[in-house]
């Protein structure tokens, strides 16, 4: 009996072990130990960490629209939006008029406000980038008609940066400039003008309304729609290492020649909840 009891055990060990195959888990490949691999391969499907387990610290999820009453950022549909009007009236997502919400990101969205005074909102849209260039800019979809509401400054391949520092013109990267790197977007700077630095890496390129903190991007206050000298609000490690938001509480972040991070100066940097 003992015999037999062990013939079988090494039989099943050997037909469990025999072939080597995989288990999917959102898109990536598992190899599963010899002893638990099956003969044919098993999709589980897609899973995703819940969103809102992700957020930073003070962003709210859901939200009413019609009450923003100190909240600064919240989330709807995959996208960060700042808010800045906490009491408009009739608010709602449905028109660009009543929209109190400014996105973070780059894509175009519709029935969102866009600035186009003092520097005016870019977009990305079927895989060009554009700038507002006039009051219309929030009814009218970015195209690449002369004298319409959206300019186009270029494709996200001609804009992409590059180690020659030549736009795609053959112009030296200068002041102002705006390449694509990482699928962020980048407006060059007066700082390291001598060098070509790799956007995202040193100083001379700031990063364009992305939510989460560059440490080598100059913020500055900046006015949006009837709303002046709004602060940024970004999102950063705090000192316990969760992500929280906090708010530039000066007109700039480069403060006695160096740029302040976030928890190096509460009164430069402010963490939710803010000081």
């Amino acid at each position: 009996m003992k015999k037999i009891l062990t013939i079988t055990i090494i039989t099943l060990m050997f037909a469990l072990s025999a072939t080597t195959s995989y288990a999917y888990w959102n898109g990536g490949k598992l190899s599963l130990p010899p002893l638990l691999s099956v003969q044919h391969t098993i999709k589980i499907g897609q899973w995703k960490k819940p969103v809102s387990n992700e957020h930073p610290i003070g962003t709210a999820d859901p939200f009413d629209i019609g009450k923003l009453g100190g909240i600064d950022v919240v989330f709807k549909d995959g996208v960060y939006y700042l808010v800045y009007d906490h009491d408009m009236g009739g608010a709602s997502m449905n028109s660009p008029w009543v929209n109190p919400l400014k996105p973070y990101g780059l894509d175009y969205l519709r029935n969102t406000y866009y600035h186009y005074e003092n520097k005016p909102s870019m977009v990305r849209y079927q895989n060009k980038i554009y700038i507002a260039r006039h009051g219309g800019a929030p009814n009218d979809i970015p195209n690449d008609k002369e004298y319409q509401a959206w300019g186009l400054i270029g494709s996200v391949s001609v804009l992409t940066w590059n180690s020659q520092g030549l736009t795609f013109k053959g112009e030296p990267y200068k002041v102002g400039t705006t390449v694509m790197y990482n699928d962020k977007l980048y407006i060059r700077n007066n700082f390291n003008t001598e060098k070509n630095p790799i956007p995202g890496t040193d100083m001379g390129w700031n990063l364009y309304n992305d939510l989460y903190f560059d440490q080598y991007t100059v913020y500055k206050s900046f006015d949006w729609k009837y709303v002046k000298n709004m602060k940024p609000v970004i999102a950063a490690p705090d000192k316990n290492g969760e992500m929280r938001l906090f708010k530039l509480m000066k007109e700039t972040n480069y403060i006695n020649g160096r740029l302040v991070k976030p928890t190096e100066d509460n009164s430069v940097w402010s963490p939710y909840p803010y000081e």
